[in-house]
């Protein structure tokens, strides 16, 4: 239904009932607003509202009344001509996409009303940004800088070593069809842009995907408990028994008579199961077997049923394993 909704053309003025837009407005902040509604102030507050950036300023177009920033009540200024002039097509897309997201959330429970709202929000900011292109805080990251010699053997890159189409949530927002590249040695994103290579900026990466392989980005220390370092990891499953994966690199230098100097990359990969709230590293079959307490013969049994080669076919070993537990543990 979103997509269906026309761009409007410039200059044209766009009229509608004053109390829906209040009600619009309303529904992004949780506060009663009164607002001179014009571009600039529905995009500062779009902006605001996601990254809980500095108090509004619109140049007295939105009327702060409290010490909190989305704190607005009904003065009594408001325009009295129920009418919105939009100068783009693109701040009319955005009102509309709000305006029936808002329309139809106040028909759920309280419950539906904050997913609803969410969803809204992160919906219509990822419009926002896929139109203005450029202008997108995706592409203000710093250029990367690749790496000035080929190596012989290995490759910094997962899981491709070329670009290829991926999604990342960066900000709070998600980007979908986005040219990404992970450089895992670095442990960077890059993204493609037009001519330009740039990494994005690691604490503002919440996760990315790229040719199906699913990574989180993950802080060490007492909210991640088990995780020794602050990074990437690869999520192989995603239930209550949560698999990661991290693949750990190195650049080993040889020199060479005939070829000068030689550069390596040797990789070695850790597997981490969260058992509880605590992730536990598993290096053998038997760890795997003793994270899951209390069902450690089950495990063991459905292992030899299944003929799951820990050695061989290590990842869905882990994958099956961890599924079975959290279903018989339920």
């Amino acid at each position: 239904m979103f997509w269906a909704i026309p761009f409007v053309k410039e200059q044209k003025n766009i009229k509608r009932d004053k109390k829906g837009l209040i009600f619009l407005m309303n529904m992004i902040s949780g506060k009663n607003i009164c607002v001179q509604y014009n571009y600039n102030c529905l995009k500062d507050m779009l902006l605001q509202f996601c990254f809980r950036e500095n108090p509004l300023n619109c140049r007295g177009s939105l009327k702060r009344i409290s010490g909190n920033p989305f704190d607005f009540s009904d003065t009594g200024s408001c325009d009295k001509d129920n009418s919105l002039e939009m100068k783009s097509g693109l701040p009319a897309v955005l009102l509309v996409a709000f305006f029936l997201f808002a329309k139809q959330a106040a028909s759920q429970t309280n419950s539906e009303d904050s997913i609803f709202h969410q969803t809204a929000v992160s919906h219509s900011i990822a419009v926002y940004f896929k139109q203005i292109g450029d202008q997108s805080p995706l592409y203000n990251g710093s250029l990367y800088a690749e790496y000035p010699y080929p190596f012989k053997e290995g490759t910094p890159f997962f899981p491709l070593d070329n670009f290829s189409s991926g999604s990342v949530v960066y900000d709070g927002i998600r980007f979908d069809s986005v040219a990404l590249l992970y450089d895992n040695l670095r442990q960077l994103v890059v993204l493609k842009k037009d001519a330009y290579l740039l990494q994005l900026v690691n604490q503002r990466v919440t996760a990315f995907e790229i040719a199906d392989h699913h990574f989180v980005r993950l802080e060490a220390g007492n909210s991640n408990p088990g995780i020794p370092v602050t990074g990437f990891y690869e999520v192989l499953y995603p239930g209550r028994s949560e698999v990661l994966k991290v693949t750990i690199q190195n650049i080993q230098d040889v020199a060479s008579i005939t070829e000068g100097m030689i550069h390596f990359i040797e990789s070695s990969n850790a597997y981490y199961v969260k058992s509880g709230s605590t992730f536990i590293r598993v290096k053998t079959r038997g760890e795997l077997i003793d994270v899951f307490q209390g069902h450690e013969k089950e495990i063991q049994k459905f292992i030899k049923k299944n003929k799951l080669n820990f050695r061989r076919d290590k990842e869905n070993t882990f994958i099956q394993a961890a599924g079975y537990y959290d279903q018989i543990a339920k």
